[in-house]
């Protein structure tokens, strides 16, 4: 997990490559998204919602945190989780 977090921070600097991993590029009244990924090499489009896991007294994410009001971080990990069967 450590390493994906880490391809992310690096896949922070390029903006544009991060919106085209994303299928729906606005958020919903339902909280869906469809991400893609490419495990094995293989193009597969994976569909998360929006509940994040969060600390009862902090309001936080329990896993990755992100800086100001981004969301697309959260997204992603959930998105790996669901991928590897680590759901999140």
């Amino acid at each position: 997990m450590c390493y994906f977090l880490c391809i992310l921070s690096a896949l922070a600097e390029y903006p544009d490559r991060v919106k085209k991993l994303f299928v729906n590029n606005e958020s919903n009244k339902y909280g869906i998204y469809s991400i893609v990924m490419y495990p094995d090499g293989k193009r597969r489009e994976i569909i998360i919602d929006d509940f994040i896991p969060c600390d009862r007294n902090s309001k936080r994410p329990i896993f990755s945190r992100v800086n100001g009001k981004e969301l697309w971080v959260v997204l992603m990990e959930k998105a790996w989780g669901k991928t590897f069967k680590n759901f999140i």
